[in-house]
């Protein structure tokens, strides 16, 4: 039942922060259970999580830019939920960890990343597939380039919409057994 207590705990971080609750909430269940189960097992929660984002800054889009990023997401989520069930558990779990540091150094000022309009195709290729492969930690990476700040709704909208697309993918295609391993 550490699930529970986790995942209020990563909800709250998400409210505060905007970023990082599914990652922690991904990370944990990934200790008590392979990486694959943790995804399936948190694939429900986010998708919740992206549909509300959706709806709530539908009106402030900027349709070319949230098409874009989605755009890119599409083929990046299809190649990273491939590797994701091809990757070895603790590949998986090192490319998770990897991402979440990435997440953190950007909330933290010390690493520096923003696409521009331009690059937002294949940013949405990074983030599709960082969605699919790895929980969410994309999403959160292109998030946290303006943590703290306020994000026009296009972007939130653009990020919600690969979410969306990758936690469906990964509810879809995860056939596992849910029961904890330990």
């Amino acid at each position: 039942m550490i699930a529970i207590p986790v995942g209020v705990f990563a909800g709250l971080l998400t409210t505060l922060t905007g970023l990082g609750g599914g990652m922690v909430l991904l990370l944990t269940l990934s200790v008590l259970w392979d990486p694959i189960t943790a995804l399936a097992v948190t694939a429900p929660a986010l998708l919740v999580g992206n549909l509300h984002r959706l709806w709530m800054f539908r009106a402030h889009a900027r349709l070319r830019v949230a098409g874009a990023l989605i755009i890119g997401a599409l083929p990046g989520s299809l190649l990273g939920g491939l590797l994701a069930t091809r990757l070895p558990p603790w590949a998986l779990f090192t490319v998770m960890a990897a991402m979440t540091g990435l997440v953190l150094l950007r909330a933290a000022g010390r690493f520096s990343w923003r696409p521009s309009e331009g690059a937002l195709v294949p940013a949405g290729f990074g983030v599709g597939g960082q969605h699919r492969g790895v929980g969410g930690a994309g999403g959160d990476l292109l998030q946290s380039q303006r943590a703290g700040q306020q994000r026009r709704g296009s972007e939130r909208l653009a990020e919600a919409g690969a979410g969306v697309f990758a936690a469906g993918q990964a509810v879809r295609d995860h056939r596992v057994d849910l029961q904890p391993t330990v």
